[in-house]
């Protein structure tokens, strides 16, 4: 059985090791980031008051793109795809889900949330029918 993994254990450090125990290529910038990659980079953050994990991609527009037309798409997801949370600003079109920490998460639940995030985010990309994200 998993066992339940306390918020208060989990840092980037713990959960680099956990996504490359998972096979996951991972890596940390200069700054501490972790990055998970797989079809697309994924920002893992861990809340400073470690209450949650959130998992993070962002891609850039077509700087010539409406953004009438950039708004409706970011809707369009929010609207379908009620896992994961579009936003967009300037030119740049920002996914993101939290997992929560509170009363503990198996290790399990992080590698799935993650692979759950990265497969909501291409099928995000795929409502993309004006080909606004580049």
């Amino acid at each position: 059985m998993d066992e339940i993994v306390q918020k208060d254990a989990v840092t980037i450090q713990w959960l680099h090791k956990l996504f490359d125990d998972a096979y996951m290529k991972t890596s940390i910038d200069k700054e501490g980031d972790l990055m998970v990659q797989g079809s697309h980079k994924i920002w893992v953050e861990v809340d400073g008051k470690q209450r949650f994990v959130r998992f993070m991609s962002a891609f850039n527009t077509d700087g010539k793109a409406a953004n009438t037309a950039i708004l409706e798409y970011v809707n369009l997801v929010n609207t379908e795809q009620i896992f994961i949370r579009a936003n967009a600003l300037k030119n740049t079109v920002i996914y993101d889900y939290y997992l929560w920490m509170e009363g503990g998460v198996t290790r399990k639940n992080f590698v799935f949330a993650c692979k759950e995030f990265e497969v909501a985010v291409e099928a995000a990309l795929e409502k993309d029918k004006a080909n606004l994200i580049l």
